[in-house]
């Protein structure tokens, strides 16, 4: 895909991505192509939600490639809600991208969450496939 490209790239899942998060949210760019969501009091239905729609706005912004075709952008979403015995934001981290490799495991291009109950503050983080 060549190093321009990827960047491209990148942009294009990070516009698509913040259009999604509510004001007031943030979105990171934490390593390589995997960012991170920051939802302070957010339940954790609703971060699965928007999880969805970052995931489904993302698959939907294919971007033209070399030759000029469309290339097909997807992503892996792990989501993890604040537990009362989560002691830092490095743990909630930790949960969601145990979530996220969960995903990966499971076929890439979905998003699987680490918990089932829970508000506070939700993370969700993403990793950047291309299909082919």
């Amino acid at each position: 895909m060549g190093h321009q490209m990827g960047n491209y790239v990148l942009e294009v899942v990070a516009r698509s991505a913040g259009y999604a998060i509510p004001e007031g949210d943030k979105l990171y760019r934490y390593g390589g192509d995997e960012f991170a969501v920051l939802l302070p009091d957010t339940e954790l239905s609703v971060a699965a939600d928007l999880a969805e729609c970052i995931r489904d706005r993302v698959l939907r912004s294919s971007v033209i490639g070399n030759g000029a075709a469309r290339v097909p952008v997807a992503t892996s979403v792990g989501v993890a809600v604040k537990q009362p015995q989560t002691q830092s934001l490095y743990e909630l981290l930790d949960a969601a991208d145990q979530a996220l490799y969960a995903v990966k495991l499971a076929g890439r291009n979905q998003v699987v969450v680490s918990s089932v109950s829970g508000c506070g503050m939700c993370l969700a983080t993403t990793d950047m496939v291309r299909r082919i």
